[in-house]
């Protein structure tokens, strides 16, 4: 069995003149926890826990439960259940202080003053298999998830239309559930050769529609995942790595400005792929030169529809950040 406790705090100080709003508040946070792994037969292992927190933003204590179930029938094979509470307190998050711009006009967002924590329930049950397939060893795992949320935090439209800004409040909105599969697959021998690749499906939908555009499916949420990586060592040559990492379409909303009216944008998916190789070079018995290059974002994928001039929403952006770069490093190890 193990237990602690943990205290956390943190404060908040700032000022925006211009737009009349100024803060200065503190949060903190303290926790105790208790947690057992028991395994009360052979092949089969229980983790139980639970978690209570006081937070300075809430009233009363959170009691946040856990447990997690393992059976393992096969060395090469685990099957797991879980379940899991959660909270997370209606505190100032540093996205809520960025000043953006929505039709020429500052967007500020407000917290509602009776905005209450947001909680989440979560399941999950899946299997990880192991095999030894010819020199290497594979790996197959299978995971189904869902989280419902309620009282989950919300951003929506608050406009005051004799202010110059535009407001947004943020209010607790109902509840959501959150759900899917994810895979993963992979092959290696060892460290010098491993492939591996997965996908995540889910679904992403509030209980009922959000106010603004009538929509229940998450924004900036793509319904669909996927990576894969290489890591290849080739004995006295070099290093090489590879990954891809594909984003699914995901709705966006878009204010008006530089558009004629608000509407829901479907945006479009997205590729990355990364390309790295280095090779060391000993130097005698003691250091050794490390040369490598390296590509990100090859197939330079980047939002093609930012808004532009004075009336642009410049919240209206999503997708992979840096564009397409290629650099080199030169490094000495000892």
């Amino acid at each position: 069995m193990s237990w602690g406790a943990q205290g956390a705090g943190e404060s908040l100080e700032d000022s925006q003149p211009a737009y009349g709003r100024a803060l200065d508040v503190s949060y903190t946070n303290a926790g105790v926890f208790v947690q057992d792994d028991w395994s009360f037969a052979p092949r089969w292992q229980l983790l139980y826990g639970l978690r209570g927190d006081s937070h300075a933003a809430l009233r009363r204590p959170v009691l946040s439960p856990r447990m997690a179930l393992m059976h393992s029938p096969v060395p090469a094979l685990d099957i797991r259940v879980s379940l899991a509470r959660g909270f997370r307190a209606p505190q100032v998050f540093d996205e809520d202080l960025h000043l953006s711009s929505v039709g020429g006009r500052v967007r500020i967002i407000e917290a509602d003053p009776t905005l209450r924590e947001e909680r989440s329930f979560n399941t999950m049950a899946g299997f990880e298999w192991k095999p030894e397939i010819g020199r290497g060893q594979g790996l197959l795992e299978v995971n189904a998830f869902r989280t419902s949320l309620h009282d989950l935090f919300h951003v929506q439209d608050a406009d005051d239309p004799l202010t110059p800004m535009a407001e947004f409040r943020k209010v607790n909105f109902g509840r959501a559930d959150v759900y899917g599969m994810e895979i993963n697959t992979g092959w290696g021998i060892g460290d010098t050769f491993v492939v591996q690749g997965g996908v995540v499906e889910g679904r992403a939908f509030f209980g009922e529609a959000e106010p603004d555009f009538g929509s229940r499916e998450f924004f900036r949420t793509p319904r669909r995942y996927a990576n894969a990586t290489l890591t290849w060592q080739i004995p006295k040559a070099a290093d090489i790595f590879a990954a891809a990492r594909y984003t699914g379409r995901m709705k966006a909303p878009h204010y008006a400005g530089y558009v004629a009216e608000d509407r829901l944008e479907t945006t479009s998916p997205f590729l990355l792929v990364d390309l790295a190789i280095s090779r060391t070079i000993k130097l005698g018995e003691g250091p050794r030169l490390v040369i490598g290059l390296s590509a990100r974002n090859v197939t330079d994928a980047y939002q093609g529809d930012l808004d532009r001039g004075p009336l642009r929403d410049s919240a209206y952006v999503y997708g992979p950040r840096l564009p397409r770069s290629i650099g080199a490093t030169l490094r000495v190890e000892y």
